[in-house]
């Protein structure tokens, strides 16, 4: 699941997808941060989060790579790109709201 959500396995072996709380408020607020002009260097610097490597649960900061992903990734908004259109994710918990996410891409886009 991307970061921000996460995948809960149910008792009747269906999942839902839901948010992991610390780190959906941490996306938001790295668009927020994007949209009054905040230095990817610093937004990165700020979010670190665990994986599982090597079967053990290391603490990572964002990459830059990673900060890309994320502010370009349409799930956060609640959609996923399909054949070049996008189109809207029902049972996606939204993270970040679409305007949000237009203004974060907008300013993104100028500064490639």
């Amino acid at each position: 699941a991307p970061l921000g959500l996460k995948i809960l396995n149910k008792e009747n072996k269906e999942r839902e997808i839901v948010l992991d709380e610390p780190l959906a408020e941490k996306i938001l607020w790295a668009f927020n941060e994007t949209i009054k002009g905040t230095s990817y260097k610093v937004i990165c610097s700020q979010i670190k989060y665990y994986t599982k490597r090597n079967n053990k649960l290391e603490l990572i900061q964002l990459s830059p790579q990673g900060y890309y992903n994320i502010i370009r990734n349409p799930i956060y908004m609640g959609y996923f790109l399909y054949n070049g259109e996008l189109k809207e994710l029902k049972g996606i918990p939204i993270i970040v709201p679409k305007n949000i996410w237009e203004q974060a891409n907008g300013l993104i886009a100028r500064k490639v």
